[in-house]
């Protein structure tokens, strides 16, 4: 199929996930139903359907057999294997944006009436029911009318289990509601933004089971961080099962973070491990708090023991870089396009560039298109960080092929000879600035 379509692996193996029919096709045909497409449309157009309906490349095979089948059978094969494909693309009189009007008419119903046919059949098998389930909500995602929607719709078709997953969003939402309740002063500061928030509401619904703790401290923060966070509110849901554990400690420092949230969120995957944890964070008790008389005595009670909860999870993170990189934002965030390829390869050196950070901030843009002193910045520290404390000499990292140079050395040095250096230069830095 990889070869046959002229696609990735990953793709074809979605499109396996979705219906493996294609596969008991010959190649040949598979390759006849995709050219064709692409001939009334392009060949981006025709992967783009096939992705939404694989069962139109069963359409050329199942061509020759609705000549054989009486009208039920006929029928059944239109439905189910795009029988009806190549009569639409053979058809006299009707010009290519007409068929491919129709076309995509035919790929919505096919998606959407084949996983409902195979949970029918299925539906003795819990696991075959669940698979059909999950087809079913991953083919609805293809046509969310928005992002909060398409979020809802990838959460369900990825989970194990979709309608336990369901329900456990719905208690968390009902438990959420439930102590809202009983807290409106929290409610109050909640209903001025309910308009925006009430937007993102499907993919702010997929986190409720691990937004609820964190409920008191995000509402205090609404009034004047959720206007610049909002628009990218849904691709924060979408990763939070990450963001989650270092929630905590990002929402006591939003005054950084919050106007950079859609650089951070573009560069996710390479920064997470910039921000991993050392240990895991401990869970406040909160418990006691519900048996305060008051109203106000109990909001008091939790906003506090959360409070006290999330510093405290601040400071076990002894192994993140999060706490230490903070100051750097700033400078560091606007430039991340440049500095993505270097961000996998600088990670493992982190702890030795820190103490050398404000030095070489002026001269990190100079060093972008050399990934090599990345890769090596260790062994550049063991031998030449020294000289960036020297008067006048780090100037000469402004001359030009010094960059190069410096790229075409850090390859050549052996490491072995700094390794003792190099942990001693990290002790002194973390013992002078320990993570707050």
């Amino acid at each position: 199929l990889v070869q046959t379509l002229g696609i990735s692996e990953d793709q074809a193996l979605k499109i396996i996930e979705m219906d493996a029919t294609p596969l008991l096709v010959e190649s040949d045909s598979v390759s006849e139903v995709l050219a064709r497409l692409a001939a009334i449309s392009s060949r981006e157009k025709a992967l783009e359907l096939v992705g939404r309906s694989p069962s139109l490349l069963v359409g050329g095979a199942m061509n020759e057999a609705t000549g054989t089948k009486n009208l039920a059978a006929s029928t059944l094969i239109d439905v189910l294997y795009a029988g009806r494909l190549y009569r639409v693309l053979e058809e006299e009189g009707r010009d290519n944006e007409g068929k491919l009007r129709e076309i995509e008419l035919y790929a919505q119903l096919l998606s959407a009436f084949r996983p409902c046919v195979d949970l029918v059949l299925s539906g003795l098998t819990a696991r075959d029911a669940t698979d059909a389930t999950r087809r079913i909500f991953r083919t609805l995602q293809e046509s969310a009318p928005n992002e909060s929607i398409r979020v809802l719709l990838q959460r369900v078709a990825d989970a194990s289990d979709p309608w336990a997953y369901l329900a456990d969003q719905t208690r968390a939402g009902f438990n959420i509601g439930g102590r809202l309740a009983f807290r409106p002063a929290l409610t109050k500061k909640i209903l001025p933004h309910s308009q925006s928030i009430v937007t993102h509401l499907p993919s702010i619904y997929t986190r409720l089971s691990i937004l609820g703790p964190h409920v008191p401290s995000i509402v205090r923060i609404l009034d004047q961080y959720l206007d610049i966070v909002e628009p990218h509110l849904d691709r924060i849901m979408e990763r939070m099962d990450r963001i989650e554990p270092h929630l905590p400690y990002i929402l006591l420092h939003l005054d950084v973070l919050a106007k950079h949230c859609g650089a951070l969120l573009d560069h996710f995957d390479l920064l997470m491990p910039y921000a991993e944890l050392g240990r895991k964070k401990t869970n406040p008790e909160l418990e006691q708090c519900f048996d305060e008389p008051r109203i106000e005595a109990v909001e008091e009670c939790l906003v506090d023991n959360l409070t006290d909860g999330w510093e405290g999870a601040a400071r076990v993170e002894e192994n993140s870089y999060l706490p230490k990189l903070l100051p750097y934002v700033d400078f560091l965030v606007p430039n991340l396009d440049e500095l993505a390829p270097h961000l996998p390869l600088a990670h493992p050196h982190i702890p030795y560039v820190l103490p050398y950070m404000d030095d070489l901030l002026p001269y990190i843009k100079r060093f972008t298109r050399f990934t090599e002193v990345s890769k090596n910045a260790d062994v550049l520290v063991g031998y030449l960080a020294w000289l960036l404390r020297v008067p006048l000499i780090p100037r000469i990292l402004n001359l030009p092929l010094v960059p190069r140079l410096i790229a075409w050395i850090s390859g050549r040095l052996p490491r072995r000879f700094v390794r003792g250096r190099l942990e001693r230069i990290r002790k002194r830095y973390e013992k002078a600035h320990p993570t707050e």
